[in-house]
């Protein structure tokens, strides 16, 4: 079900400035194929001809369509209302101190602005916070991708360790002394709860709604071409050209959906903290990692 946007984020996107020539082929049945390839950043007398709306979209770029949510979790926005309240509530948590927003604040674009996360009382995380704007139309979530939903991603954070640390029996109880609570479970998902899959999908429909939206990019491939500055422009053509950018920032949301680890160093914070080691060898082992990978792993995989 298509969903409207309730959050407005990114007022501005700065155009990253880099990526490789690109030669875009177009087939047509068993035609010769007909080769569209964009020209140089410049040309030979040095005048600057910036990339066109049409130009971007041969290679993929475009505007975000509407959100397609789950059929078992459609939209409503008594639903996004709780999924807000539970977000910013740091009751989820063991300790009652670390709510979702800890970590994905809004003033700092829905990450906490550090290097490296924080990490639950008692310990540190070994990775940082990525922003959860237009994360409902990833097809996977965190660092490895192992969440393909935002409502497991958001039981995943309520459970993990280093996250929030809680029990989903805990999450329920801890609700259900909460009038407010048990009556805004009640009318979105029916009396008997407050259940941990339903705040969890609570929580994912908030988030859904957390969109880039009327951003400068979005109005120049709309058509407008004022959108973008003169330097904006120029940065987008070396983006998709001489700088190669593109070959993996590519398509409505700049990713390739994969996970790439190049010319990234490890945070000194990483190698230099020992509760971060330790933590994140409890991690691995938690996970099912030899024996081996465990004890000598210093580097996450």
């Amino acid at each position: 079900m298509p969903v409207r946007i309730r959050w407005i984020a990114l007022g501005a996107i700065g155009i990253p400035a880099i990526v490789i020539i690109v030669t875009v082929v177009l087939m047509s049945g068993n035609d010769a194929p007909s080769v569209i390839t964009l020209p140089p950043p410049s040309t030979a007398d040095g005048e600057f001809v910036p990339l066109t709306p049409f130009q971007a979209r041969v290679l993929g770029f475009d505007v975000l369509d509407e959100v397609n949510l789950p059929q078992d979790n459609p939209f409503s926005e008594a639903k996004v209302a709780l999924g807000r309240l539970l977000f910013f509530d740091p009751r989820l948590s063991a300790n009652s101190a670390v709510s979702c927003a800890s970590c994905h604040q809004p003033g700092q674009g829905w990450t906490d602005g550090l290097p490296l996360s924080f990490g639950y009382a008692g310990s540190v995380h070994w990775r940082n916070t990525p922003t959860i704007i237009n994360s409902a139309f990833h097809p996977k979530l965190d660092w490895d991708g192992k969440a393909l939903r935002l409502d497991i991603q958001a039981q995943g954070a309520m459970k993990g360790a280093v996250a929030m640390n809680m029990d989903p029996v805990m999450v329920e109880e801890r609700l259900r002394q909460i009038p407010e609570y048990v009556k805004r479970f009640d009318d979105v998902f029916g009396p008997g709860g407050p259940w941990f899959d339903d705040a969890s999908r609570a929580i994912a429909i908030f988030q859904s709604t957390i969109l880039s939206s009327n951003v400068p990019f979005d109005r120049f491939m709309e058509g407008d071409e004022s959108a973008l500055s003169e330097s904006e422009k120029r940065g987008f053509k070396l983006f998709t050209t001489t700088a190669g950018c593109s070959a993996c920032h590519r398509g409505r949301l700049f990713t390739d959906e994969d996970f790439h680890g190049l010319g990234v160093p490890t945070p000194e914070q990483f190698s230099t903290n020992a509760i971060r080691q330790i933590t994140f060898n409890y991690q691995l082992r938690s996970r099912g990692v030899s024996e081996e990978v465990y004890r000598t792993a210093t580097d996450d995989p």
